[in-house]
């Protein structure tokens, strides 16, 4: 759990260095990991400051940790069956949360390892402010709310891992505003952002110019806080939790639209979800390029002990003959060839809980029936053999 303390006022600035552009990969590399180990020692001895003061608005921090071992096999037809394997920290994080002494004013900000350079990168940076009637405005840097799967925390997901579907789908972090209200049963929320993955970018230097995103839920039965995880309780009580979303993004060719339905069911010792996504891209004199289907289906049940854990997942998706997915400045994918073919992943597995959700060790299998067209490293997924591939991975994750 988070660490909280008292502040009187808490202020951090901070600058990045850029490289120049002659100078080569292994001094940017240092740059960056300077700039990110001075970032964070900024925020742990802004935290150990708060903690001295006594008074004043409050503050919260916490450390997240997923290390990660993976084993992936593909099936190749007509060569040699290809292996891979290796270590991973897929997540390392502070976080580090505030509100003021009325409570009006909350702010989170995170930072994150970058596994693609070594360096810190900014995953939150916002501030949420106190509006009429319960309302809430939010402003900087966060995921604007579209997919059940990406509002659930990655150290509270059953698998190592989200589903490729979710991966495929997802907003994630942006740039944006965002109105939010929390009523006794329901929640909705909705953002103007800066695209998908737009984390970071400046502007000009994405491909999205306006992008509006909204999200409501419903407590069918129950208490909506009890499906707040997809974790297996086994003493909790009864909820249902239905969810609907959009987003829609307009820019560079092609514009997007994603529409999601999802419902969470939680009863003692029993999880279950499921969702369907579907994403039409469409040209800029309003030609149809592709109409895309993704299916998440997702079961969990407690074990004798209760902290042991068993799960299964199915996820299906239809590409349509195109993959395409914004990301920041760039598409991820550009170019491959998918021709109308789908995808099916099933993922089994165990979980071992030490500590509630703060340790926890899981064992899963990841079987791809297809090709999968674009590696996902995360979940040890690789690009390449039409018959297939399977991915053992084994992780042990911490949050305190």
């Amino acid at each position: 759990m988070p660490h909280a303390v008292s502040a009187t006022i808490v202020a951090t600035k901070h600058g990045a260095a850029i490289a120049a552009p002659t100078e080569g990969r292994n001094a940017n590399m240092i740059k960056r990991l300077m700039s990110g180990s001075i970032l964070a020692v900024a925020l742990v001895a802004a935290a150990a400051t708060a903690s001295l003061a006594g008074e004043g608005p409050t503050l919260a921090y916490g450390l997240e940790g997923q290390l990660r071992a993976l084993l992936s096999h593909l099936d190749e037809p007509g060569g040699e069956p290809g292996t891979e394997g290796g270590m991973q920290v897929r997540t390392a994080r502070l976080d580090v949360r505030a509100k003021s002494e009325d409570g009006r004013m909350s702010g989170r900000f995170m930072v994150g390892a970058d596994r693609a350079s070594g360096g810190i990168e900014i995953e939150y940076a916002y501030a949420d402010l106190a509006l009429p009637r319960y309302w809430r405005l939010r402003v900087g840097q966060f995921k604007p709310e579209f997919l059940r799967e990406e509002n659930v925390g990655s150290t509270d997901q059953l698998a190592a891992e989200r589903s490729y579907t979710a991966d495929y789908f997802t907003v994630d972090y942006a740039e944006g505003a965002s109105l939010l209200r929390d009523f006794a049963r329901s929640r909705v929320a909705v953002s103007l952002h800066d695209g998908s993955y737009s984390a970071g970018t400046d502007l000009g230097a994405d491909r999205t110019d306006l992008a509006l995103a909204a999200r409501g839920e419903y407590a069918l039965r129950g208490d909506r806080k009890r499906c707040t995880g997809f974790r297996a309780l086994p003493d909790e009580g009864r909820a249902v939790l239905l969810g609907a979303a959009v987003d829609f993004e307009q820019g560079e060719d092609p514009d997007v639209l994603k529409v999601g339905l999802d419902a969470t069911a939680a009863m003692p010792g029993t999880s279950l979800f499921a969702a369907v996504i579907r994403q039409y891209l469409t040209g800029s004199h309003g030609d149809a390029i592709a109409e895309q289907t993704g299916l998440v289906l997702q079961a969990a049940t407690c074990l004798a002990p209760q902290d042991w854990e068993a799960f299964g997942r199915w996820e299906h998706l239809d590409f349509d003959g195109v993959y395409h997915r914004n990301k920041g400045a760039g598409v991820s994918g550009a170019g491959v060839a998918v021709g109308d073919e789908a995808l099916d992943i099933v993922t089994l597995g165990v979980n071992w809980y030490r500590d509630g959700q703060s340790s926890r060790w899981t064992l899963d299998l990841v079987r791809a029936l297809d090709r999968v067209p674009v590696a996902n490293t995360g979940s040890g997924l690789l690009a390449g053999s039409a018959e297939g591939q399977t991915v053992v991975r084994l992780q042990y994750q911490f949050k305190i």
